[in-house]
């Protein structure tokens, strides 16, 4: 499937200056090259694909909204810039998967027991799910937010253990 990009946007968000909510910790970003033939995790948070039903994650507007499928990433493509996971109707292993209307959601590996986000949803269909490779973004990503927390770099501990956070200046 070459019908959608392999770009990634970054927000920084502020937090008000009446907040008293503390910051999540920030998600592990992957950023080797060992991603293929390993299961991979969607949590959907528009149209998704489990077990050749498609799953409006929107909606019931109370309770649960969140669908999670998972499937084993098949490939890259996009000149390495994409990854790439199949839907097939039955499997075991391959039996999630996200469509375009996902665009943005994160796609999880677990890797040494902890949870990393290997790509984000750039297109799909019922038989495909295309994800932006983080990893071809991992230097970029650290440019911008030199305290992001990378797979294969040694951790610095934060204090906190939060994430970055900007105060708004209003």
């Amino acid at each position: 499937v070459r019908d959608a990009g392999t770009d990634i946007a970054l927000v920084r968000l502020k937090r008000l200056p009446s907040s008293e909510t503390a910051a999540p910790v920030a998600p592990v970003l992957y950023n080797g090259k060992a991603e293929v033939g390993v299961p991979v995790g969607f949590v959907a948070y528009g149209s998704a694909f489990v077990n050749n039903t498609n799953v409006n994650a929107v909606w019931p507007t109370e309770g649960e909204r969140r669908a999670w499928g998972e499937s084993r990433l098949d490939g890259v493509t996009e000149n390495g810039h994409a990854l790439f996971a199949n839907f097939i109707t039955g499997s075991t292993t391959n039996w999630g998967g996200l469509t375009t209307s996902d665009a943005g959601t994160a796609w999880w590996q677990e890797r040494n027991g902890e949870w990393q986000i290997v790509a984000t949803t750039s297109g799909g269909n019922s038989v495909q799910s295309l994800g932006a490779r983080v990893s071809t973004y991992a230097s970029w990503i650290r440019d911008l937010f030199p305290a992001v927390r990378l797979s294969c770099a040694p951790r610095v501990p934060e204090p906190g253990n939060a994430p970055e956070v900007t105060e708004s200046t209003r």
